[in-house]
């Protein structure tokens, strides 16, 4: 797996800078979701992607256009637009399952050369996309279908083109040069800021608008042609893009072996907190420092999500791929992998009747039995598990039962500034094998 471990500002850069440099269709455009209104700069593109059911709502009503697009979503818009081929086997991938939405659209991809893993075996379906990532992608898909790839820019005309990853400088260029996509402001192409859902669906509508794409009917059911899953020890290169640069090392923030220094609940002070069944209970009193700066885009309680209303078990806190997930007090880690729909998922015993959840991370860095400090790293922000953007779900528990997180939280988040400790970029393409020219043949 390719990790870059940097220190960067906190946050990306917003969607507001990008509406700038994307036109915006003449008069308003009704949308069927309540999140994007008839002016906005992707009013007219989500109608597109909506209408040929390239995409659809991340929950009732709602198409989160400010959500980072995932690996998962791009694979499968594409397995729609190629009139969704009928696959066999499941994707050579261990975090994608055979049950999985994205699963035949994985392996499609996969074996005609337009994406490959992360490493270790790995897809990472519900990792956010970077814009460098977008174009790769789209590049691969548009040389698969025989596509003309020859218009592209110079990208000397950038300050940042230095940080374009090898692999991605011709799908880069040709994105550019297409009009794919703009640079986000004159002077910088911004090839690592994490791709939205709004950009991704502009994105999609220039490409088929450029190559005259006539969008198959996905209802009409896939095709007859099936292709085969390709083997997870196939190591290909792919022609048409640069091999990658050697993996940069991996700085772990270290863990102290020190016993943690925990804060003692205040002596008779108690509070009140709900539970899940939302009754009342008295709890010490007891402080947390907010994991991650950002705002509450989902809090504690009953919530409609994912097509039924369920009960939130705890708070939702955006912020950018690899982002550093602090530990909101001192404590011994007593769960440290991956669970269900928690994805990848940190549990801190502060041994005093309370526990910390920290889950959807891309990456954990500690291990079950690790002693901790408050403010310490202990994961990288992600998107595993049940999730639609990048994020970190805090829990609280106490002595077993969840209870409101923002009881224990101070009312202005009190989390140290925002600093990216692991990015993950996917891996260059291996070279194509002939079982695969041949099964890309017959398209």
């Amino acid at each position: 797996m390719r990790i870059h471990v940097r220190k960067a500002l906190c946050g990306v850069l917003a969607c507001g800078m990008l509406a700038g440099l994307l036109p915006v269709a003449a008069g308003a455009a009704s949308t069927p979701f309540y999140d994007v209104a008839g002016t906005a700069w992707y009013a007219s593109a989500v109608n597109y992607v909506y209408s040929t059911k390239l995409m659809s709502g991340v929950e009732d009503k709602a198409f989160g256009p400010n959500i980072e697009a995932t690996r998962g979503q791009i694979v499968t818009i594409l397995y729609r637009l190629a009139g969704q081929p009928a696959v066999s086997g499941k994707a050579p991938f261990t975090d994608v399952s055979a049950s999985s939405y994205y699963n035949s659209a994985v392996a499609w991809a996969n074996a005609m050369g337009i994406v490959s893993g992360v490493g270790n075996g790995k897809f990472q379906p519900a990792g956010a996309i970077t814009r460098e990532q977008m174009a790769a992608i789209f590049y691969r898909y548009a040389s698969y279908k025989k596509y003309n790839v020859s218009k592209t820019t110079n990208l000397s005309s950038f300050d940042d083109q230095w940080q374009i990853s090898s692999y991605a400088r011709t799908a880069v260029a040709w994105a550019v040069g297409s009009g794919l996509m703009n640079g986000t402001d004159a002077k910088n192409v911004s090839p690592h800021t994490l791709t939205s859902r709004a950009v991704l669906a502009t994105s999609l509508m220039r490409f088929c608008n450029l190559y005259n794409v006539k969008v198959p009917d996905v209802t009409a059911g896939a095709a007859t042609t099936v292709v085969a899953a390709v083997p997870t020890t196939t190591t290909i290169t792919e022609q048409s893009v640069p091999t990658a640069a050697a993996p940069a090392a991996v700085t772990t923030p270290a863990v102290t072996t020190t016993p943690a220094a925990t804060t003692t609940p205040a002596s008779g002070q108690t509070v009140s907190t709900t539970t899940l069944d939302g009754s009342t209970i008295q709890t010490p009193k007891y402080t947390f420092q907010w994991p991650v700066q950002g705002r509450v885009s989902s809090a504690y309680g009953s919530r409609f999500i994912f097509g039924s209303t369920s009960f939130h078990r705890g708070i939702d806190i955006p912020a950018p791929l690899g982002t550093g997930i602090h530990a909101g007090q001192g404590g011994t880690v007593s769960f440290s992998g991956e669970q269900g729909s928690y994805g990848n998922l940190v549990i801190i015993d502060h041994g005093n009747g309370f526990q910390s959840y920290y889950a959807h991370n891309s990456q954990l860095l500690v291990s079950k039995g690790d002693v901790v400090q408050k403010n310490q790293i202990i994961a990288a922000c992600g998107a595993t598990g049940r999730a639609t953007g990048n994020h970190c779900h805090f829990e609280v528990h106490y002595k077993g039962q969840v209870v409101d997180p923002m009881t224990y939280l101070p009312a202005t988040n009190n989390a140290p500034a925002n600093t990216i400790v692991a990015v993950l970029e996917e891996e260059a393409l291996p070279v194509m094998t002939q079982e695969m020219l041949v099964l890309a043949s017959i398209y």
